[in-house]
């Protein structure tokens, strides 16, 4: 298991970025699908007394767990998509937990076989480093994607503006100097 924060803010970053940039949905509507992508992200490690990496560390689970969270969408009248925020952090999860050397039982009960794609441990940085920057760079993306153009119209006028100001500074200085 990648540690927990990690696995929180991978799938919240990958759930709002996805969110933002296929739906161009709301911040309402982004909040919530971050608390469902955060709690679908830690969900997977409550078989940690059970079996662990298996009962919940597979596609099973994800796919019973994600019709489940749908018919309960439904019968609350909410948004579909959250169920999307759901298979997105749990599914990325199950991805990163791949990335260490416990591996995941992805075909439980069917199959006990471990899967794994490296060697590293759940607290090494070298795994948990890059996937807290990938995180950090979808966040940034996507708050970047949030801000409206005109902003960035205002922010280049004054730039400019602060440009000349300093020119007319510097002559002035210059002038003194001498």
């Amino acid at each position: 298991m990648v540690k927990k924060k990690t696995h929180v803010l991978l799938g919240v970053s990958a759930t709002l970025f996805l969110s933002k940039i296929v739906f161009n949905a709301s911040i309402g509507l982004m909040l919530l699908q971050a608390l469902v992508a955060a709690m679908a992200s830690i969900f997977p490690d409550l078989d940690v007394r059970l079996r662990h990496r298996r009962t919940l560390h597979n596609l099973f689970a994800l796919t019973a767990s994600s019709i489940l969270v749908y018919l309960f969408l439904v019968f609350l009248d909410l948004p579909w998509t959250l169920v999307l925020a759901w298979i997105i952090g749990y599914g990325l999860h199950i991805a990163a937990d791949l990335l260490t050397a416990g591996g995941v039982a992805l075909f439980y009960p069917v199959s006990k076989c471990l899967f794994r794609l490296t060697s590293r441990t759940y607290d090494d940085p070298a795994l948990n480093v890059p996937l807290v920057l990938l995180s950090m760079v979808l966040l940034a993306f996507t708050g970047y994607t949030m801000v409206p153009e005109w902003f960035f119209e205002e922010l280049y006028r004054i730039c400019r503006y602060l440009e000349e100001i300093f020119d007319i500074i510097r002559e002035i200085l210059h002038k003194f100097i001498r």
